[in-house]
Order: structure tokens, then C-alpha cells, then sequence
């Protein structure tokens, strides 16, 4: 959400919105200069956490997820979180292994149209595709369908 300038939905749409310092560090510090870094660099509102190192759930997650996202993941588990953001396969499919509810970009989208926190997805997914995020056509179709927006044919 970051990358394109949409951090605050994040703000809007939830109550409280954790991160774990592994992500923090990495979007802030191997990131500095990236689209997105700054705004979350700035967000005072997002709540940086730490898990544990020894944490048994972290240690196990780490042996087929990245650091962030075994972190996130063990965050979310420790802190009883109501939903999870993550967009990468693995860390979603463990996600529900966990039992964790997950969404990704694209439905974070679809709930802040939902929510009324935008008026329309289309500009946000032109502006994810322009800031590098790969997004297959048949993901982009069902995304507008599910947010009830028009699919121009193609």
C-alpha cells in the first residue's frame, strides 16, 4: 500500500495495524529510496513490534518463509490479530495454516471500495502495475468484479 501512496487505508480500515520490526527494517532501511519507504518511515501510527528469536512458531516459519514474513505471521498468531496483510504465496498459505485470516493488496483495495475509503480500484491497481507490481490480467478482472467495477473487454 505503501508503494503507492495508500498506507492510510490501511489507517482507516483498521483500528490498530502491527508490524513487525523485521518488516519495519526492511521497507525502511534495505528499502530507503524505494516508493513507500518514507510513508512508512513517517506513519507514527503504525505499532513496531518485536517477536522473540527463540520463538518456537518463528524459528519453524523461518525454515520455508523469509524472515518479514515469518515474523508478520508470528505476530499476527502471539497478538491474536483479526487479519494478516501479505501478498506472497507461501507466507498466505501458511497463513491459513495458522488459522490467521489473510488478505493481500488487491483486497485491502476491494474493502476500502467496499468501505467507501475510495471511490474506485482501477487507478490504485494502474498505480500498483507502475510501481512494478506484477499483476496477472485474470487478477485484475476479478478484482474489478469483486468491487463491482466495470471490466472493459480486451
Amino acid at each position: 500500500m505503501s508503494a503507492i501512496d495508500q498506507l492510510e487505508l490501511l489507517r482507516t480500515l483498521h483500528d490498530r495495524v502491527l508490524i513487525p520490526i523485521e518488516v519495519f527494517e526492511e521497507v525502511v532501511g534495505k528499502g530507503a529510496g524505494l516508493p513507500g519507504c518514507a510513508e512508512v518511515a513517517q506513519a507514527k501510527w503504525l505499532e513496531i513490534l518485536e517477536v522473540d528469536g527463540a520463538d518456537p512458531l518463528l524459528r519453524t516459519l523461518q525454515t520455508t518463509l523469509d524472515r518479514g514474513e515469518a515474523a508478520a505471521l508470528a505476530l499476527a498468531h502471539r497478538e491474536r490479530a483479526e487479519l494478516v496483510l501479505m501478498d506472497e504465496r507461501r507466507g498466505r498459505a501458511a497463513a491459513r495454516r495458522l488459522g490467521l485470516n489473510v488478505q493481500g493488496t488487491l483486497g485491502v483495495l476491494v474493502h476500502a471500495k467496499r468501505a467507501k475509503a475510495i471511490v474506485s480500484v482501477e487507478p490504485h491497481l494502474r498505480a500498483l502495475r507502475e510501481a512494478g507490481f506484477w499483476i496477472a490480467d485474470d487478477i485484475v478482472r476479478r478484482t474489478l468484479e469483486a468491487a463491482g467495477e466495470t471490466v472493459l473487454p480486451d
